[in-house]
């Protein structure tokens, strides 16, 4: 164990990688994510139902740590990094229809912008404000792990 702490670093216990989650388990992981990633993914900015990952968000998240504790190849770091703060695009009761964040015209004249908004109703305001400050969030976590 001591030679896999040398070669991780130390990790904050507020994000503990499981003992049984292997280099190769965390690598899986990473690349099933990445595969959701692209099967979700939709124009801008969205929230899809967390149902639809391939792992639990935080089995992911510390696949995605110790991945990047590994990577020495700065596009894939960054490639990791933006996965990391994407896990703010799942959410818990989404439902099955995925919610678009910027389907709103903020150049619309007033009428405009309140029709936008009414069409995407409550749905919209809420989602948005829970994935800004979940993306917030996990930037943060990175850079206090160092890893931003």
């Amino acid at each position: 164990m001591g030679l896999l702490n040398k070669i991780l670093g130390r990790i904050k216990s507020d994000h503990p990688i499981p003992v049984k989650m292997t280099v190769a388990a965390a690598t899986k992981i990473v690349q099933e994510y990445g595969t959701a990633l692209i099967s979700e993914a939709r124009p801008g900015r969205y929230v899809t139902d967390v149902r639809n990952l391939p792992h639990p968000k935080e089995h992911i998240k510390q696949a995605l740590i110790l991945v990047l504790r590994l990577n020495t190849d700065p596009k894939e770091r960054e490639a990791l990094k933006i996965g990391y703060i994407s896990l703010a695009n799942w959410q818990e009761g989404v439902g099955d229809i995925p919610v678009s964040l910027d389907e709103i015209n903020l150049n619309a004249d007033p009428i405009g912008l309140v029709t936008q908004i009414a069409a995407q109703g409550d749905r919209l305001v809420k989602w948005l404000a829970v994935v800004d400050e979940e993306h917030k969030a996990l930037k943060s976590e990175l850079q206090e792990l160092g890893l931003w």
